[in-house]
């Protein structure tokens, strides 16, 4: 516990325990509001089961890995992915903490492509990829792979948020989208997309966009929905009942990347959106 106590604060939180930096913006959201990213976690409530399974991919510290362990606990299962070494540690601390025990935690970076290389990494996506930063080994793999290799049981729900590699994890898990067609959700902007592209002299790059990434769903029968209220965060305790705001489908993949809530635009920043085949939970 001592290397966790150092420089950083123990909350309660959500009816979970949370060791909490200053500085970073999850840590940040949890200490001042109790809470983090209030649509994603009242749609995680809505939508989630006693019972099911769950992954949780670019987990960070465990907001959502430990919010989907207590909701399918005691029978379902939660695979929560985190390949930088300093998050994963504080994610794995808060999986013991909170009496997670229906958690497993991969350290892997899930892409379309298996291979290992030493990158610099930050501690998240509030952090700079710069030369300050931790030289580590990160193990990329398809998410398909890792299916295999776990057996995993059929996954009902998959909450993504890798910072601009969104297309390469779902076409790493392709065969596991058109088997167990599990709900998305995710969090999806050209910003973070372009910052990883291969023709602009940076590291971390992939060269896709958000119409690519809407046009492999769509292709693979997802229906997308977005969010159009955008509310603020409040400080009262959760959960907020999800009609609080709205999800409306996506008519059109040029209204969407030209929507702009709150003068955000898609191609400018990221947005949230959320994916199913089918009807969604609040239509049937």
């Amino acid at each position: 516990m001592s290397a966790f106590k150092d420089g950083r604060t123990r909350v309660e939180a959500h009816g979970s325990t949370w060791w909490l930096k200053a500085d970073e913006a999850v840590d940040k959201a949890i200490r001042t509001w109790c809470g983090w990213d209030f649509d994603g976690t009242r749609i995680v409530q809505r939508v989630l089961r006693s019972g099911e399974c769950a992954m949780d991919i670019g987990a960070n510290i465990g907001w959502y890995t430990v919010l989907m362990s207590k909701i399918v606990a005691p029978a379902g299962r939660v695979y929560a992915f985190e390949p930088m070494e300093e998050a994963a540690d504080i994610l794995q601390e808060h999986v013991r903490l909170n009496n997670c025990n229906n958690v497993v935690v991969l350290p892997y970076a899930l892409d379309a492509i298996e291979k290992q290389a030493t990158e610099i990494v930050g501690y998240s996506y509030t952090a700079p990829r710069t030369s300050d930063h931790e030289a580590c080994i990160v193990v990329r793999k398809p998410l398909d792979t890792v299916v295999s290799e776990l057996d995993t049981p059929h996954v009902s729900l998959i909450k993504i948020d890798t910072d601009g590699c969104e297309l390469r994890v779902f076409r790493g898990a392709e065969q596991l989208l058109r088997r167990d067609k599990p709900m998305l959700y995710f969090e999806l902007g050209d910003g973070t997309l372009y910052a990883h592209r291969t023709d602009v002299e940076k590291p971390y790059v992939y060269g896709d966009s958000v119409r690519e990434c809407l046009a492999f769903l769509t292709s693979l029968g997802y229906r997308l929905f977005y969010n159009t209220t955008w509310p603020e965060p409040r400080n009262e305790a959760l959960p907020i009942p999800i009609d609080d705001f709205v999800l409306r489908p996506v008519i059109s993949m040029d209204a969407l990347l030209n929507y702009y809530p709150g003068e955000r635009a898609l191609y400018a920043q990221t947005t949230d959106l959320f994916a199913c085949i089918g009807k969604a939970p609040w239509e049937a």
